[in-house]
């Protein structure tokens, strides 16, 4: 699911949302977290094409399943920027 706001932010940002997992530790052991960015990573290595309510998506998610449903908003009123969500919840579980 893709929101107008997202859509539009990404159409004037180069047009192709990069979304990949992220993992760190912490006391409960570790934990994996989505990062959204219209910026390019330097190395597309592992990174997917996937459309998502017709906007060009590149996934990476590091030997994962893809997700069931793939929600993006845009987030910050001072600085916007897109967030993801794998199937409803901001960490991967």
């Amino acid at each position: 699911m893709v929101s107008d706001e997202v859509r539009s932010h990404v159409g004037d940002h180069g047009g192709v949302l990069y979304v990949r997992t992220t993992s760190s530790r912490c006391c409960s052991g570790p934990l994996t977290r989505l990062e959204a960015t219209t910026d390019a990573p330097g190395d597309l290595a592992g990174y997917r094409r996937v459309e998502e309510d017709g906007l060009v998506v590149l996934l990476r998610s590091n030997g994962r399943t893809d997700p069931t449903e793939l929600v993006l908003t845009l987030e910050g009123r001072r600085r916007p920027h897109p967030c993801a969500y794998w199937d409803g919840c901001a960490l991967v579980i």
